[in-house]
């Protein structure tokens, strides 16, 4: 597992406002994804894989530009449970969670206006 700082925060606190990174386990899914106060883009990725290190920094700094989304990455690798729940068929897949159910869902690396609009339709 990657150390945290990489991800730019802890996950101390880190659903009570946008702008956050965060790395997610079937430890602290339920509270920093489902229980976030805040929309949640969780990227499903691996290492391997050459169009999730394209869309990392794309979708960093989408939660960055719009504030009020966080961005929960998991290393399908690690956490093949929570992949499999959520019927992860392809990487990079982003699913985004607003209010504990899943919302939207992006398969695919996509351009960066894509999630840039839907995280303005599901925070205005």
């Amino acid at each position: 597992m990657r150390d945290r700082a990489y991800f730019g925060t802890s996950t101390t606190n880190s659903n009570a406002k946008g702008g956050n990174v965060i790395e997610v386990t079937m430890k602290n899914f339920e509270t920093d994804v489902l229980k976030s106060k805040v929309p949640v883009f969780v990227d499903f990725y691996a290492d391997w894989c050459g169009p999730c290190r394209l869309l990392s920094p794309v979708i960093q700094d989408v939660v960055k530009t719009n504030g009020k989304v966080n961005l929960a990455k998991i290393n399908t690798d690690e956490e093949g449970e929570l992949a499999q729940k959520y019927e992860v068929a392809a990487l990079p897949t982003v699913i985004l969670f607003k209010d504990g159910v899943d919302v939207c869902k992006i398969v695919g690396f996509q351009r960066k206006e894509k999630y840039l609009e839907i995280a303005k339709e599901h925070t205005d």
